[in-house]
């Protein structure tokens, strides 16, 4: 602490022995002890009361940017929830629409009895058209679902 050797540290016992003298040294030694332990705890008190400001200061850093943190997840979750929900009113949609075009064929099918060459080519095109329609909107929601993930 203070760069003192063993050749410093006995010119100092040396002096003090002369200054103040062998019956007084054992009591002037437990007082410099005594003061230098007195000096360390104090030192340790203060460093252990700036560690905990600086672990108050970091907590509290900390505490703010977990809270900003969630802030944005429950952003990100309601956006997220927004497109969910979009997404399934399409689907719905579809759903709706193909039945829809089932029924109107069910109907057509059930009026024309006697099933002639055009009304058979006929429901072949209906067909053909709900299936072509089913296939674009479904591939619609997929683009919708991977983009939005």
């Amino acid at each position: 602490m203070f760069d003192l050797g063993w050749s410093e540290l006995l010119i100092v016992a040396a002096i003090a022995v002369i200054i103040v003298g062998p019956k007084e040294m054992p009591r002037v030694v437990r007082s410099v002890t005594g003061g230098v332990r007195k000096v360390r705890e104090m030192a340790f008190d203060f460093q252990s009361s700036m560690e905990d400001i600086a672990n108050d200061a970091d907590i509290k850093k900390i505490k703010d940017e977990m809270l900003n943190s969630e802030l944005n997840l429950q952003t990100i979750l309601d956006e997220q929830l927004g497109d969910a929900e979009d997404i399934k009113k399409l689907g719905q949609d579809f759903d709706k629409d193909i039945n829809k075009s089932l029924d109107d064929m069910a109907k057509e099918t059930s009026a024309d009895k006697p099933a002639s060459k055009k009304s058979k080519t006929k429901k072949a095109r209906v067909k053909k058209s709900v299936i072509k329609k089913a296939r674009v909107k479904k591939s619609v929601i997929k683009k919708l679902a991977v983009k939005k993930s």
